[in-house]
């Protein structure tokens, strides 16, 4: 294992978490501002998916290489084995992570469609509203 990877492998532990705690801001601060019901329940199920997701593969990171209070060190001198399981992992957390922010631009806009106001403001207050998932 090169330095480079060993380093790629340090950060993914990371991402999960920062991830979940980013999408979980955006995603209670929805809720607070819409007042249906259905676009509640969407993002709850939205954001109960992915904490799933996350802490799944936040563990599965940790616990790959056997004790995680000895992770860095097996890390360091390559002793994990093969990173193709870490790997398919990160590439379902990616498709989770897109799906998420899809459905966070998707609500916000089907509530503001129906809201008393110009299109000019309309297209101002989703754009905002929608870069949360950003």
């Amino acid at each position: 294992m090169t330095d480079m990877s060993q380093l790629t492998f340090g950060i993914e532990i990371m991402y999960p978490a920062a991830t979940f705690i980013a999408k979980t801001a955006v995603g209670l601060m929805l809720v607070r501002i819409f007042s249906q019901l259905w676009q509640a329940k969407i993002i709850h199920a939205t954001m109960a998916t992915y904490t799933v997701i996350s802490v799944t593969y936040f563990f599965w990171i940790l616990c790959y290489c056997g004790n995680p209070m000895k992770w860095s060190s097996k890390v360091l001198v390559g002793k994990c084995g093969s990173y193709n399981p870490i790997y398919s992992m990160s590439i379902v957390h990616g498709v989770a992570t897109a799906i998420v922010d899809v459905v966070f631009i998707v609500v916000p806009w089907t509530y503001i469609r129906h809201a008393n106001m110009n299109r000019r403001t309309k297209t101002s207050v989703g754009a905002i509203l929608s870069l949360g998932s950003v």
